[in-house]
């Protein structure tokens, strides 16, 4: 039960407890002000169970440091983590809307919508990925639809440090129990890769195999593993294939069917390397059989129609620095991000994500990115002394 006594208490002077908001295995929520900034934000706790576990409070701080360190439009926000007077806690942005599970509780989704849905989750996979976090828990609890449209990828209370800043891998404290170590199954049962369900290591491919699942789902409004136990779903996770979306909602394209299939790929080397990948694959599906050409604008191609296109999806390149003025780089540079994180707010709007952009240089040839990426419009600009 939610720990009453928390609600109208302050936590490090700073944080005004308002109300409970649910609870999970890993933690409890509230609502509460940053009497600071003057903003509302989400609180998360561990119960008061689980406060003395430390196994519980190492998770729970690997959560908070994996979600601080990264910054993209599809992931959960994370403002502050701290502990007051035995409670330990992670501050971050309040959503509002629902989870992916509540949005298919009806049933399945239309296929563009879940293929939109897809790629927003897959960049926000492919920027976890870049900085060495594997998720290890993605499900339909873990994703939420906020009421402005956004795509958010929550918890990552089972996340695993790939790699550390240095690149080498990751290691806990000896000391330290670490549920995420080889020969541990941890995860939920239904979206777990092969490779965890055997207790194997977990990569970034395994997450693309519990992509698949949730994608499958969107496009069927079923499990894609089923079973009346745990036990008889692990074993379907290895053993079986599931059924190809286009048998369930026979209006779904075959090349939604084939990328389904190579994310549930048994083998970790069959599937997509990279979510990376998958973004720009679904959001071309998505966007197939559109009239609109790809417009490169400041590149003095014009459309082929005389009605300006609805703009869907955009990449922004990088900014030209054509004088390459050390200065003027990092004004280029910072042009641009503003610009991918401005835009990005915008409903029914989809940009593709700053990892994926800075790839390329400010002279890449905007039709080329455009058909690359899937998008209706590339953007690009130069920065003159």
């Amino acid at each position: 039960m939610p720990r009453v006594t928390l609600v109208s208490r302050t936590l490090l002077d700073r944080y005004e407890v308002l109300a409970p908001l649910g609870a999970g295995g890993m933690g409890e929520v509230y609502r509460a002000k940053d009497l600071r900034l003057g903003r509302e934000v989400a609180i998360k706790v561990l119960p008061e169970e689980l406060s003395d576990n430390a196994e519980a409070l190492a998770r729970f701080e690997r959560e908070a440091r994996a979600i601080a360190a990264l910054s993209h439009p599809n992931l959960l926000a994370i403002y502050d983590f701290g502990a007051d007077r035995g409670v330990s806690f992670a501050v971050t942005e309040l959503l509002r809307g629902q989870t992916l599970r509540a949005a298919l509780a009806p049933g399945a989704l239309p296929w563009r919508k879940a293929a939109d849905l897809g790629a927003a989750l897959a960049e926000g996979l492919a920027a976890a990925h870049s900085r060495g976090i594997v998720h290890r828990d993605l499900k339909p609890d873990n994703v939420f639809l906020t009421s402005e449209g956004r795509v958010k990828i929550l918890d990552f209370g089972l996340a695993r440090w790939v790699r550390d800043d240095s690149g080498e891998e990751a290691t806990s404290a000896p000391t330290t129990p670490d549920p995420t170590r080889p020969g541990t199954v941890l995860g939920t049962v239904g979206y777990m890769a092969p490779e965890q369900v055997r207790g194997e290591a977990a990569d970034a491919r395994s997450d693309i195999f519990a992509f698949g699942c949730l994608l499958h789902e969107m496009l069927t409004g079923k499990p894609a593993f089923t079973g009346s136990s745990a036990f008889d779903r692990m074993a379907a996770i290895l053993r079986d294939d599931p059924p190809s979306p286009s048998r369930e909602s026979p209006d779904v394209p075959a090349e939604l069917d084939r990328v389904v299939a190579r994310c549930l790929e048994k083998s970790p080397a069959r599937r997509f390397a990279s979510a990376a990948e998958l973004a720009p694959l679904l959001s071309g599906l998505s966007s197939a059989g559109a009239s609109d050409p790809t417009i490169a604008a400041g590149s003095g191609v014009r459309s082929a129609t005389r009605r300006a296109p609805r703009v869907k999806s955009l990449a922004i390149l990088p900014f030209a620095n054509p004088g390459g003025d050390a200065e003027m780089e990092y004004l280029t540079e910072g042009i641009t991000e503003t610009l991918i994180n401005g835009l990005s707010q915008l409903r029914k709007l989809r940009v593709m994500a700053r990892s994926t952009m800075f790839r390329y240089h400010g002279d890449a040839d905007p039709q080329q990115v455009g058909r690359e990426l899937g998008v209706t419009t590339v953007l690009s600009g130069r920065v003159m002394p």
